[in-house]
């Protein structure tokens, strides 16, 4: 196996992997992380940093990164995360004035998700498209030495616990614990989850596809 490469210090034989990695997004997402982890890492920059900041910057603007990704939404998802002066230097390298409204980027999603998002209580067995992008994404991190991909699985879903808070002839509404929009379950979809009937009051757990909202597992404690 290849060494990892280290975003500090990239030799031209990185750039070179990273140009032809660029397009796969889940090496995209993996080499975004690296990079921003680095910036996170800069709590106080000294003026050594903040040269370092523009060389790696156009390091990876000679090896095709920014084509791909949008500079200022980067800078806008990861902001909170990094010291302003670490920004203004990514500015200086790029010659761009920071955006209020940036365009969404999925591949800057996912490297924020990488770096920021704790792993989930529960997950569901995912698709087999899901667990292909799991593993090909598992490849992409350990070329940068980033965490376990298992990571990446809130991605697709999200478990809850909440409570029954009616109960129809056609419908279940289910109130979340966590305060996040209350989902409504069709009944006749209760059988596929083994369940034969639930009623107010009813404490529940379930999960849900974040891409569409729709529930995928439905239990009773």
């Amino acid at each position: 196996m290849s060494a990892p490469i280290n975003i500090t210090r990239l030799k031209p034989s990185d750039s070179a992997k990273i140009t032809n990695g660029l397009k796969d997004p889940n090496f995209l997402s993996s080499l975004v992380a690296s990079f921003c982890s680095y910036l996170e890492s800069l709590s106080a920059p000294s003026a050594v940093d903040e040269d370092d900041v523009i060389r790696i910057t156009l390091q990876l603007k000679a090896a095709g990164l920014w084509d791909k990704v949008s500079a200022p939404a980067l800078e806008h998802r990861f902001s909170r995360h990094t010291d302003s002066k670490v920004w203004e230097s990514f500015r200086e390298a790029l010659g761009f004035q920071s955006t209020m409204h940036p365009p969404n980027d999925a591949v800057i999603e996912a490297a924020y998700a990488l770096l920021h998002s704790r792993k989930p209580s529960g997950f569901e067995r995912s698709s087999v498209a899901e667990q292909d992008i799991l593993r090909r994404t598992g490849k992409a991190l350990k070329t940068f030495g980033l965490p376990d991909p298992l990571r990446l699985r809130h991605l697709f879903y999200q478990a809850h616990v909440g409570v029954v808070e009616s109960s129809t002839g056609h419908f279940v509404v289910i109130k979340p614990d966590d305060g996040s929009d209350r989902i409504t379950v069709d009944v006749g979809k209760l059988r596929m989850f083994k369940l034969s009937d639930l009623h107010a009051g009813d404490r529940v757990t379930y999960s849900v596809k974040r891409s569409s909202m729709e529930i995928v597992k439905l239990s009773k404690p």
